[in-house]
C-alpha cells in the first residue's frame, strides 16, 4: 500500500480521555475515539472527522446520556458521572 492510499483510508484515533465515576466511587478512564476520513472536492483533499466513539481503557462500550452522564453498555449497566465541563 502506498502513502496516498493509506492517507485516504478511514482511521480511528484516540483523541483524548477523561475520568468518570460510578456511584460507589470507582473511577473509569473513558477514551474518546474519532473516525478520520478523507473528503475530496475538485480543488483539494481534506480530512473530515466523523463519528465519536467512547470506550473504557479495557474496551467496554460507553453510551453518552448527557454532558457528564454516561453508562457502561455491558451487563450490569453502570451509570458514570463526570463533573468536568470540558468532558463530552
Amino acid at each position: 500500500m502506498d502513502d496516498e492510499t493509506s492517507r485516504e483510508r478511514p482511521r480511528l484515533e484516540c483523541v483524548g480521555s477523561f475520568l468518570a465515576y460510578a456511584p460507589e466511587g470507582q473511577s473509569h478512564t473513558i477514551e474518546i475515539w474519532t473516525r478520520f476520513e478523507a473528503v475530496h472536492d475538485r480543488q483539494r483533499t481534506r480530512v473530515h472527522t466523523g463519528v465519536i466513539v467512547l470506550t473504557t481503557t479495557d474496551g467496554r462500550g460507553v453510551t453518552r446520556i448527557a454532558q457528564g452522564d454516561y453508562q457502561l453498555t455491558d451487563q450490569p449497566k453502570v451509570r458514570l458521572t463526570s463533573a468536568d465541563p470540558s468532558d463530552p
